[in-house]
Order: structure tokens, then sequence, then C-alpha cells
């Protein structure tokens, strides 16, 4: 495992986790990089003196997802079909990421830029989301020629409602931050400079309650939200099997690398 110690930040301050992903500029996310963030969600719910949490992150964007051009999610597998190799390994990241779904405590997202595909699932994890002016959200898995994954398919209909989701994950087009308020995917949008003040206010409201009728009321309100997500993610998994190794997936990722538009072939 990659150290991660430097890639996510930790301050303490009046009862308020402010947890910063720092893998700047893009803060992609990997199987270490996840594991680190469930890790440290899951520490500060057993301390005492830790109510809230606050998500944010350095760089330009708050997290541009998968990093392809290093491989995804995680590391292939040697000695295995591709395939088998990328449902091993992008099961041990979407482990994590139930962990972080399901994490105990309220979470405020301070999203400074882009949120792409696990990082749009990043935002789902939140309670809250301040958003800069030009924060934008992206669901991209139709164009990379894959299925929606980290719970997206199911989560995000639910947030913003069945026609604002066929949208976003039929085109795979940006939301701008504005469009983002309107959808009800964010709360608040104002300056990029005062995401994180804004985001540490509304942790601050909520640390006026008791911590532990906050931590139910969030799991019970997380529970309904959140669902069946474990056989969520294995079905979104054995879809994205179905697809990754055909020739419209490799175009699709490769045409993202590449910053052109793709030529899908149906195959």
């Amino acid at each position: 495992m990659r150290d991660t110690s430097s890639e996510i930040e930790l301050e303490i301050k009046d009862h308020i986790g402010i947890l910063t992903m720092s893998r700047p500029p893009h803060n992609f996310t990997d199987l270490d990089f996840i594991t680190s963030l469930a890790d440290t969600l899951w520490n500060l719910s057993l301390d005492n003196e830790v109510w809230t949490i606050v998500l944010a992150a350095k760089g330009k964007s708050f997290s541009a997802g998968a990093d392809f051009s290093q491989g995804g999610v995680a590391p292939e597998t040697p000695d295995v079909h591709p395939v088998e190799s990328f449902r091993l390994g992008t099961r041990k990241f979407y482990d994590q990421a139930i962990r972080i779904l399901r994490a105990p405590l309220p979470i405020v997202g301070a999203i400074n830029g882009a949120a792409v595909g696990a990082g749009l699932g990043l935002v789902l994890a939140c309670d809250f989301k301040v958003a800069a002016t030009e924060a934008w959200f992206c669901a991209p898995f139709v164009k990379l020629g894959i299925h929606p994954g980290f719970g997206i398919s199911s989560l995000l209909p639910k947030l913003i409602g069945d026609k604002n989701a066929n949208d976003m994950l039929l085109s795979g087009r940006r939301v701008r931050a504005n469009e983002a308020l309107a959808f009800h995917l964010v709360d608040e949008v104002v300056e990029k400079d005062e995401v994180l003040g804004k985001a540490i206010e509304v942790a601050g409201k909520l640390i006026q309650s008791s911590p532990m009728a906050l931590r139910s009321t969030r799991k019970t309100l997380r529970d309904n939200f959140l669902g069946s997500i474990e056989d969520i993610l294995i079905h979104e998994l054995d879809k994205q099997c179905e697809l990754i190794d055909t020739n419209d997936a490799r175009e699709g990722v490769a045409a993202s690398l590449e910053r052109r538009s793709a030529k899908y072939t149906n195959s």
C-alpha cells in the first residue's frame, strides 16, 4: 500500500474534524487513497471530541475520480484475465466506498472544484454540500463506455430526482454549480475563497445539537438514503465487467486521455 499519510490532512477544531484531501491538482481516487479516507472517517467517529466532519480538498478539483492514465482505481492483478482483475480491484475499491458512504458522523462537503465519477460519489457521501461558483459535477461513465459505479446509479436519482439523474447519467455532461443548486445536488454556492469557511459555518450549526442525537438521526437518514447499497454496488460492478473489455470502453478511455471525441463502434 502506498504511503498516504501526506494525502489526507486533518485538523480538529471546536468538535469539527476538518479533513482535507491533498493530492493536488485533481485528488484522484485510487484504492490506497480511498482506503485511507475511509479509515480516517471511521477513526474520527471513535473520537468523542469530534462531532461532525468537513470534507475539503486542495488543488483545482474536489476530486476528478479515477486516474485512467495510472490504471484506474486499482492495480492489475498479475496472471489474471483483465476483466477478472478489474472485478477484483474494483470490488476492493467499492468495499471502501461503502465504508465512506456509511461513515457514522455527519459530513459537510466543501466542494472547491470539479467532482467527477468517484469524486461525485464522495459528494453523495456528504449530508450538506457547499460548492464554489466554478465547481462542476459529472458522471461521465457512458462517455467512457462503462456503467456508472460508486452507487451513483441509485443514489443520484434519490437525491436529485429521476429526470435530472437521467440527464446527468445518460448524457455524461458537466453540470455547473448553479445548475447543481437548482437540481438540489448542492445546498449553497459561494465564491471559491468562501467555500471552506461556509462549510465550517454549517458544521458549527450542527454541533449546537446533541452529538449522540445528531449521530443517531443521521444514521437513520443515511440508512434510508443508501438502502441496500451493498447489493447496488455488486450490480454496478457486474454491469461494468460486462462492458470493460469492449472496444467501446477501450475507445472511451483512450479518447478521454487523448482529449478528443470518441468514435464508438457498438462493439
